[in-house]
């Protein structure tokens, strides 16, 4: 048994089609980065039929981009991929202001049980208001 099977195998996130016109899936390791992008990119409430999925960091939208606005959008990253992404070790959650109005935030993860690490990165932009 592939010792990276309990990650699963699914439909692709965005939904597309392989060469042949069949639908493409992902498995493992891709999975994993897929959840992660679903799990930050949806906001709470969003789900009708699961409301408390997804990621508070879209409440931040129309912060000032500053430490705080990077310190909070770190936390709602730590708890949502904590709270949704069972598949994962998060290490590190880093969130930088690279430009006026978009944080980059660096995800430092670790698969569980196959002692594997990966990196993430998760452009988020701000609208701010003038």
């Amino acid at each position: 048994m592939n010792n990276t099977t309990f990650l699963g195998r699914g439909v692709a996130f965005p939904f597309q089609c392989d060469k042949d016109g069949s639908v493409k899936f992902s498995a493992f390791e891709d999975s994993v980065e897929e959840s992660i992008f679903i799990i930050l990119s949806t906001k709470i409430g969003e789900r009708v039929m699961n409301p408390e999925f997804g990621c508070q960091i879209s409440e931040l939208l129309f912060e000032k981009n500053s430490p705080e606005t990077c310190a909070i959008a770190e936390q709602y990253v730590k708890v949502a991929l904590r709270k949704w992404e069972n598949r994962i070790i998060l290490n590190e959650v880093r969130a930088n202001s690279v430009e006026l109005n978009k944080i980059v935030i660096e995800i430092e993860y670790q698969i569980k049980d196959t002692n594997s690490f990966f990196n993430y990165v998760y452009p988020f932009y701000l609208i701010e208001t003038p």
